[in-house]
């Protein structure tokens, strides 16, 4: 499950060896520390592993559950990419990960191109 939150982007799948939790997995390891401050974080390119996301960690599937449901509580923002500009200063890296997105769901959508200044989204704001 592909999640993005004020807190950053997850992913979010069953652990392997236990039903009852959850692997969560991010791009950012700073992601993971908003969302699950004081977590162990394991970071699989130093352990040597093949990795998709560099940075893990496993919570019970309860606690999963409460963040999601929390941070989608915590909605108070009518675009989510702009809000990720406001983000502890100014986050473009994600705004610009997040307009891509966008735009890719928005062509499977439409079918064919997209121009993002037709909807205000501007790469420089």
């Amino acid at each position: 499950m592909w999640t993005f939150t004020k807190d950053g982007f997850f992913s979010a799948v069953q652990n392997n060896e236990d039903r009852a939790r959850m692997r969560v997995r991010a791009r950012r390891r700073e992601d993971l520390e908003r969302a699950f401050p004081g977590s162990k974080i394991i970071d699989l390119k130093e352990s040597g592993g093949q990795f998709d996301y560099r940075w893990h960690l496993d919570v019970a599937r309860g606690e999963w559950v409460d963040y999601v449901a929390e941070a989608a509580m915590d909605i108070d923002y009518t675009s989510h990419a702009k809000e990720a500009m406001t983000r502890g200063g100014t986050d473009r890296e994600m705004y610009s990960a997040l307009l891509d997105v966008w735009t890719t769901m928005h062509r499977l959508q439409t079918g064919g191109e997209v121009d993002v200044d037709e909807f205000g989204w501007d790469d420089d704001e």
